[in-house]
């Protein structure tokens, strides 16, 4: 479970999803380090024979060179994919990017409006690809080489339906505590309905500190 989502969850609010990118981002930096690789043996065999030249060192040099930064580059998304964090909350969805400076993004799942994944024929062979969603104010948001993107889009969209129910079922508890006038309910009663709620989660606890100052001070 990502730490950085983890320590930022607020009260009542839980993880349904993590996401991480897929693991072919590595193809690329192992190609690199297997080709640098070949290079550094083939320049060592040519060093090794007696009748090596000048630009024999040369080569095991540069070879040896591109062997590090081939490592460098393998190392930097293996620790990339071990430490950027994607994930779908009850409320948010949130993204995490960098090893040693983060890059944060908080979406509102209320403001989110579509949510689409794209995948070319080799991605849908392997269950990778990008997805993209878009929310409120034309923003949009991209993140390629993602790991069963399906499955990405399917848990936001759940954790929007059920967003609005409860959104839809806090508005509906309300008005039945609101409505009912003060004559026929005491203001005791009137708590405990609040405190039931509460109980079941249809409000949050600010929620019900506010609707029972509200009784409380009412004339």
């Amino acid at each position: 479970m990502g730490n950085y989502v983890q320590k930022n969850l607020i009260p009542g609010e839980s993880i349904v999803y993590e996401a991480k990118y897929h693991w072919s981002v590595w193809i690329k930096p192992a190609m690199a380090v297997a080709l640098s690789l070949l290079l550094v043996v083939t320049a060592f065999v040519f060093f090794a024979n007696d009748t090596a030249t000048e630009p024999s060192y040369v080569w095991l040099i540069l070879s040896g060179i591109l062997l590090l930064v081939s490592l460098i580059y393998f190392g930097y998304w293996y620790l990339k994919r071990g430490f950027d964090e994607f994930a779908v909350t009850t409320q948010r969805i949130f993204i995490k990017k960098g090893i040693f400076a983060h890059e944060t993004t908080e979406h509102n799942l209320k403001k989110i409006e579509t949510v689409s994944v794209e995948q070319g024929f080799w991605e849908r062979l392997f269950a990778c690809g990008t997805l993209t969603f878009s929310g409120t104010g034309s923003t949009t948001t991209e993140l390629p080489k993602m790991d069963h993107p399906h499955a990405f889009r399917k848990a936001i969209q759940s954790a929007m339906d059920e967003y609005d129910r409860v959104d839809v079922s806090k508005d509906e508890a309300a008005q039945q505590v609101t409505a009912q006038p003060t004559s026929t309910l005491s203001r005791a009663e009137q708590i405990e309905k609040l405190k039931q709620l509460l109980d079941s989660g249809a409000l949050t606890q600010d929620e019900f500190e506010t609707e029972k100052t509200r009784i409380l001070f009412q004339e």
